[in-house]
């Protein structure tokens, strides 16, 4: 079972990886190529990019060379789209790997049953399918972070789970370097993946292997830390001033204290509860099983430290998370565990929650890190469940029709996000529509911040350069050389393009911050501007001729590789003064007036 889970684990990160037909669509693909395209060996190295790190770009640039030299092709190694389908490969290789790693980390952890329910989940997961087909590190920090916790376990509990035959003192050095680096190739790959730290830091103080030397392994797993990551990112440092500069404006856009339109989606939202509900566009009913099943250990573990002190009377904590919990308590998952094990498995993830939840930017990929701890904490949560609720008939079989739901539901909802990559491409699906319907020297309006279309498709007879193209700056603000501006263009256009929801799904609810450009919105979107929308193109997750409308999830869950396309003809071809009194006045029409 665990292998043909893991089979159809990866077949589903592989399906289509070049579902983009090399446009790169994701704007982090585009830079991470860009970076790449920066690399020459080995007269330039700095990649002056670094909002990643450059473990990945380095990767992707080796990987490109090989790939143009195998097919007698260099486009691989100057083509943003090629590159980011060599990165796209890493990433479907990494997300398949850790389908193991999760496994074992459940099984040493917990038990085997929570293993296997966990790499399950993981297997159908649609954060994980999804991150899978995009060239950025999201996979990359998992499969190090699943890497790390099961080395930082066998280290802190003298775990036999790594195979090293090596005398105790020599086994508990190479588990400390081997974890400095992990670390260190997890932080090149990122800078947010500092906080790993805590993961080997709490197996190195809470092993009893190490009593007497755990400030030298401190300093051997920092040493080995800083020795990988200067290796594979060494321009973080020779170039420091940049770096630093790019980490205070990457800073500065997470906690909300620069403006820029890619963020004006979290304006009013509720930090904490907004990442739980990108959670279940992520992974469904899972997450939530998750955040109750690390509530449920976080209790268990402070039970446990608290009730030891009577008993035992210790003063070193130390001894104190060497303290069974009694059956009662409810840490009978087939395997007691003690604090130290407790504690490794949730440091982390309590932390970055609890950190990253306050950010003002809330993209999904920030809650990446903390999905793997969820998936594993709700494969334990049903275990203990089940091991509770089945020993009266009637629960046993609630609880295996409440599973079953949960598992079968689950993989459904996996599967009709994958069949996204089954599919064309809405983009290029609307880029054929145009070709094939808009005449040649027709003046089409884009939006700013948004990808243009149409895009190249060879080998059609027509290109992008056979139609003159404006943009919308729409997110400007709203002063009277903008309405002008605006009204002057749609005026002279004969059609708009709409290439995702990014503005339209936002800028009509901030009536505040954009009067206008919502009014405008709201009046083209109800066919009151003289617009019409004569054609739409959607590829929402679909499974049996189930479809479900995703509009309303964060938005970079949708805009990089399955956008709501619009696009609107001027029918009425109003004039620029007609536009303008119309966009500019207060009072707007009703909808379908």
């Amino acid at each position: 079972m665990i292998i043909l889970i893991f089979l159809i684990g990866a077949l589903l990160r592989f399906t289509n990886l070049n579902w983009d037909s090399f446009q790169a669509f994701h704007p982090d693909e585009r830079n991470i190529a860009w970076a790449v395209t920066r690399i020459h060996w080995f007269d330039e190295l700095n990649p002056k990019f670094f909002a990643y790190g450059g473990l990945p770009i380095y990767l992707y640039k080796i990987l490109s060379d090989i790939t143009a030299w195998a097919t007698h092709d260099p486009s691989w190694t100057t083509d943003w789209g090629k590159i980011a389908v060599v990165g796209r490969y890493v990433s479907a290789t990494l997300s398949s790997l850790s389908l193991p790693f999760i496994y074992l980390v459940g099984s040493r952890f917990f038990s085997p049953a929570v293993g296997v329910i966990a790499l399950f989940f993981l297997a159908f997961s649609p954060w994980a399918i999804r991150e899978a087909h995009f060239a950025t590190t999201e996979t990359m920090l998992v499969f190090f972070l699943l890497l790390l916790l099961l080395v930082s376990y066998c280290h802190c509990e003298r775990s036999e789970a790594i195979p090293l035959r090596l005398p105790r003192p020599l086994r508990g050095l190479a588990m400390t370097i081997g974890s400095g680096i992990i670390l260190g190739l997890a932080i090149a790959a990122k800078t947010t993946s500092l906080l790993f730290l805590v993961i080997p830091l709490s197996s190195i103080w809470l092993s009893s292997n190490v009593n007497r030397h755990r400030i030298s392994m401190t300093f051997i797993l920092l040493f080995a830390t800083s020795t990988y990551f200067l290796l594979t990112s060494p321009y973080t440092v020779i170039d420091y001033p940049h770096f630093l500069e790019s980490m205070q404006y990457e800073t500065g856009v997470a906690l909300g204290r620069f403006s820029v339109p890619y963020t004006l989606q979290f304006l009013h939202t509720t930090p904490y509860l907004y990442q739980i509900q990108t959670m279940l566009w992520q992974v469904g009913p899972v997450a939530i099983i998750g955040i109750v099943g690390i509530i449920m250990l976080t209790t268990n573990m402070v039970y446990m430290y608290i009730v030891s002190f009577p008993r035992k009377r210790e003063s070193s904590f130390q001894k104190a998370t060497k303290y069974w919990i009694p059956a009662s308590a409810g840490m009978t998952t087939q395997k007691r565990m003690n604090v130290s094990s407790l504690l490794l498995f949730l440091i982390f993830p309590t932390l970055y929650f609890l950190w990253s939840g306050s950010w003002y930017a809330k993209f999904s990929r920030y809650t990446v890190p903390f999905l793997p701890f969820a998936t594993l904490a709700a494969a334990w949560l049903m275990v203990f469940l089940f091991q509770k609720l089945s020993k009266q008939k009637i629960y046993l079989y609630i609880c295996i029709f409440v599973y079953l739901l949960i598992g079968v539901s689950h993989a459904l909802w996996g599967l009709s996000n994958w069949t996204i990559y089954l599919r064309p491409q809405t983009r290029i699906e609307a880029s054929q529509w145009i070709y094939d319907h808009v005449p040649t020297g027709a003046n089409l309006l884009t939006e700013h911040w948004n990808d243009g279309l149409p895009v190249d498709i060879p080998p059609h007879g027509k290109n992008p350069s056979d139609y003159p193209r404006e943009l919308m700056a729409v997110y400007d603000a709203d002063t009277d050389g903008k309405v002008n501006t605006l009204a002057a263009q749609l005026a002279n256009a004969d059609y708009i393009i709409l290439s995702t929801r990014r503005m339209w799904g936002t800028l009509p609810h901030l009536t505040e911050k954009y009067p206008v450009t919502s009014r405008f919105y709201t009046l083209l979107l109800s066919d009151q501007l003289g617009y019409k929308e004569v054609a739409s193109f959607t590829s929402y997750p679909s499974l049996f001729g189930i479809v479900i409308n995703d509009d309303e999830a964060e938005e970079s869950i949708q805009v990089f590789d399955h956008p709501t396309v619009r696009i609107f003809q001027n029918i009425q071809k109003f004039t620029k003064e007609e536009v303008e009194k119309k966009i500019k006045q207060k009072n707007i029409l009703s909808m379908g007036s």
